[in-house]
């Protein structure tokens, strides 16, 4: 309802009026990954709260959480420099609006293979409470636009890897957790991919790239594979001589590369 919308502004701040969008969810059914059909809800815009070299996030309110997580919002939405990288490295129509929900998707489903990563993760190390998890990410028609939405993360929000490989909080904790992730994601994939670009708050992550062995889907009129942060052996190479092993590596049964 109307009320139950303001009811959650309330946790946020500057909303403009009431819209109805709809949410399309990536599951996973008989080993392939399958979009499931969208189903709508209503939702109150916030502010900006953030942005990035491709995106802007808004916080945003929703009426329905009857088919998502409870909890606060965000939209994180594209700029152009996104829809020009897009249509310079992917085979793919150049309508806007086509560029929009191509660059939806794929971060998605980079996403959904970094929580499946991050579980083999956690299945791999001793002691569990050690390591984290990727937010779960939604493709999101709003205001006539594709964008994803995801869960809002509290606190401070931080970039421990970038999509070179460097090491940016080495001092932390979560710094040398996310570089053994990486180790291990290097590893699992039997040395065709690596999760780069690992940020988020402490335990909880989000908005990660892929960088792959094979950067073009050869399949698929050699377009660029996973997303447009995908550096390819650039970022593997950068990863072999900038990472150095830690006791995370060693909790999941790593050997230096």
């Amino acid at each position: 309802s109307r009320n139950a919308l303001h009811e959650a502004a309330k946790l946020v701040t500057s909303f403009s009026k009431v819209e109805t969008a709809k949410v399309f969810r990536l599951v996973r059914e008989q080993k392939k990954w399958v979009w499931q059909t969208g189903f709508e809800i209503k939702c109150l815009k916030g502010k900006r709260i953030g942005s990035g070299s491709f995106r802007d996030c808004f916080e945003i309110a929703i009426s329905d959480f009857g088919r998502l997580p409870n909890g606060r919002y965000v939209i994180k939405t594209w700029n152009d420099k996104a829809a020009e990288t897009l249509q310079n490295d992917f085979e793919i129509p150049k309508k806007h609006e086509d560029v929009l929900q191509e660059l939806s998707r794929r971060a998605v489903q980079c996403q959904n293979v970094a929580c499946g990563l991050a579980t083999e993760f956690k299945n791999a190390v001793n002691d569990k409470k050690e390591f984290g998890t990727f937010l779960r990410a939604y493709i999101i028609e709003y205001d006539n636009t594709n964008c994803t939405l995801e869960e809002r993360i509290d606190g401070v929000y931080t970039k421990y890897i970038n999509n070179n490989m460097i090491l940016l909080n080495a001092q932390s904790e979560y710094g040398p957790k996310c570089s053994a992730l990486a180790h291990f994601s290097y590893n699992f994939s039997e040395r065709k991919l690596i999760l780069s670009d690992l940020q988020g708050s402490e335990e909880v992550l989000t908005d990660p790239e892929i960088a792959s062995f094979y950067r073009y889907d050869t399949d698929n009129k050699g377009s660029l594979l996973y997303g447009i942060g995908n550096y390819g052996n650039e970022s593997l190479d950068n990863f072999k001589v900038e990472h150095e092993c830690s006791k995370y590596c060693m909790l999941a049964g790593l050997v230096p590369l």
